[in-house]
């Protein structure tokens, strides 16, 4: 072998070798982030949050679970690690250093001691400033605090009151904790039920409504947490069952965010229908509003669990939860399933399992010729139960393996008659049958 050959093998041999040394030590000393979120985040209201989405810096899985925590804040002296996991640009040993200082002293009277404590540097705690809460010293047992906020916005195209939210939070000392969320809208379709004269549904025109989709009140301790009302639920079994939005859900979530619109809204959305024209036609198809306040729906009933219990050389936590609430449903993931009519949804040759028309219910003689509705979520169709629970062993902080299951039923709320069987398309996110639930378990 000629020598300058041997020389080219051994340097790079040894370039090769430096390299993977280089990123062996790299990997080893970079910092575990409690939440691997795609970008630093630095930001100081929901516009910037927005600027992150809109420029790809983020997913939009990221920005509904940032958006809910900067509405919910995080308190620095009574969230749980999961809580402060939650926050972005933290590492796990972030978290254990507030966590040691809280110990330590007892209570973070101004988030900058943590920077003079060493715990979190100055660029960290001015990032994730915006997320913070920090409660005072010693409030008395049952002392009230919290919030009421009101807001609203509009255009000059808009014909009709603007959108109004209403969101208030009350606290009574450390362990009791009360919400709600109101909202005026505008294009939310009414009421539906079945006309078997059109063998189709007949929604009530849109207008202005008052709704109250969020309430509760919380008991929450170091030993339990209990609520009553509108919450979410999460766990490690996330492909199992979880409504929450955080990354890494542990627990009960309260819920009483309210969505705002980023595009402007069509002001008419009727088709020709049973007219000879479209009621959309001309200038109208163009025609376009401010966006009404929206909600997700999560859960509605009772919801408890403890984390506290001793077991071996670890812990273990134990929740249950159980809700009831009538649920919206896109018009299109409607089916009719009954014998001989749609036998199979994924039958898309088959005409008849298409999704029912939607008609606007006509005002005087309800035979009366009227527009057909397109693209609309139709209000409280069906009544879903369900039930749930959760059991997690934690040996050490993150080393665990939890269980979670749940079961629900599906009760559809119009009175139809003996020929319609109303179920879900094949694709909707609602399974077929109405029946569904799930067993799973995580290991971390």
């Amino acid at each position: 072998m000629r020598p300058q050959t041997m020389l080219k093998r051994t340097f790079a041999t040894s370039v090769l070798g430096a390299l993977a040394a280089l990123a062996a030590s790299l990997l080893a000393s970079a910092p575990a982030h409690a939440i691997p979120y795609e970008a630093f985040i630095d930001i100081e209201t929901e516009d910037d949050l927005d600027d992150l989405l809109a420029s790809g810096q983020i997913e939009p899985d990221t920005h509904e679970a940032l958006r809910v925590l900067l509405d919910r804040g995080v308190d620095l002296n009574t969230a749980t690690r999961e809580e402060l996991y939650s926050l972005p640009n933290l590492t796990y040993a972030d978290v254990d250093a507030i966590l040691d200082y809280r110990k330590l002293n007892g209570f973070v009277a101004d988030p900058i001691d943590l920077v003079a404590a060493g715990a979190l540097t100055e660029e960290k705690l001015l990032a994730i400033s915006s997320f913070l809460i920090v409660g005072r010293r010693a409030p008395s047992k049952y002392e009230p605090h919290g919030f009421v906020r009101v807001f609203t916005r509009g255009t000059q195209a808009d014909r009709t009151v603007p959108p109004v939210g209403l969101r208030a939070r009350v606290r009574a000392g450390k362990e009791l904790t009360a919400g709600v969320a109101a909202t005026l809208t505008r294009l939310r379709v009414g009421d539906v039920t079945w006309d078997p004269n059109r063998d189709a549904f007949l929604a009530d025109e849109r207008g202005v409504q008052a709704h109250v989709p969020k309430a509760y009140i919380r008991y929450k301790q170091d030993k339990l947490d209990l609520i009553a009302g509108t919450y979410r639920i999460g766990f490690g079994e996330r492909l199992t069952f979880d409504t929450a939005t955080d990354y890494t859900p542990n627990g009960i979530y309260v819920d009483d965010q309210l969505s705002r619109g980023y595009d402007l809204s069509r002001d008419c959305v009727e088709s020709t229908g049973e007219l000879a024209a479209s009621p959309c036609g001309g200038d109208l198809r163009y025609e376009y509003v401010t966006p009404d306040f929206s909600w997700s729906e999560g859960l509605r009933g009772v919801a408890a669990g403890t984390e506290q219990i001793p077991l071996g050389q670890g812990r273990l936590q134990a929740y249950g939860w159980g809700s009831y609430q009538h649920r919206s449903i896109y018009q299109y993931e409607i089916a009719n399933r009954a014998a001989g009519v749609c036998d199979d949804p994924r039958d898309d040759g088959n005409a008849a399992c298409a999704a029912p028309d939607v008609y606007v219910r006509p005002g005087g003689d309800p035979l009366a010729p009227t527009p057909e509705y397109a693209y609309q979520t139709l209000p409280e169709m069906f009544a879903e139960s369900l039930v749930g629970g959760n059991l997690t062993y934690f040996a050490a902080r993150r080393d665990f393996i939890g269980v979670t299951a749940y079961g629900a039923t599906t009760q559809w709320l119009a009175d139809t008659p003996q020929d319609v069987r109303l179920d879900t398309q094949e694709w909707s996110r609602w399974p077929i049958g109405g029946r569904h639930g799930a067993v799973g378990t995580s290991l971390g």
